[in-house]
């Protein structure tokens, strides 16, 4: 965490809260919660699927500049939005290429809802019905088990 930390001020990010290196009681070396600003998207803290308390600002124009900004990645696991405007929650829910999105809330999680995420975030879904999909193959099989002789098979058969 602390390389990201690092790399992201050589590449002109601005921690306006944090960034500093804490070090626990138990021994373990912690990262206190930071955000930066000033952040370039094509920086490798805009790019990179970071798993710490990491937060880009990245300013937008509008929502297509958002959902530019937003899916410009190889990344798609989750995201979250605050809005009053449940049609452009909606809206933006849809744009987003992303496997879960959070509006007005973040890391809601239920055993009876797949996640997982899109793109280079993962494969298939946990949880949900979904999940068990990803251990299927699904197959058709058509069987005519008459003594007729057999039928022409150049003849589309409608059952």
């Amino acid at each position: 965490m602390i390389t990201c930390i690092a790399d992201a001020k050589k590449e002109g990010a601005v921690a306006a809260f944090g960034g500093n290196a804490l070090q626990h009681p138990t021994g373990g070396l912690f990262v206190e919660p930071t955000i930066f600003r000033d952040v370039d998207n094509a920086s490798q803290l805009a790019q990179r699927e970071i798993f710490g308390p990491l937060l880009a600002v990245i300013p937008f124009d509008d929502d297509t500049d958002a959902l530019r900004i937003a899916n410009n990645s190889k990344y798609g696991l989750a995201a979250g939005a605050r809005t009053k405007d449940m049609g452009r929650a909606f809206r933006m829910s849809r744009g987003l290429q992303s496997g879960t999105v959070w509006v007005n809330s973040y890391r809601a999680l239920s055993f009876m809802a797949p996640f997982g995420g899109l793109k280079d975030s993962g494969l298939g879904r946990e949880s949900g019905q979904d999940m068990i999909k990803s251990y299927m193959q699904p197959k058709t099989v058509w069987l005519n088990n008459s003594a007729e002789r057999p039928q022409n098979p150049f003849i589309m058969r409608l059952t």
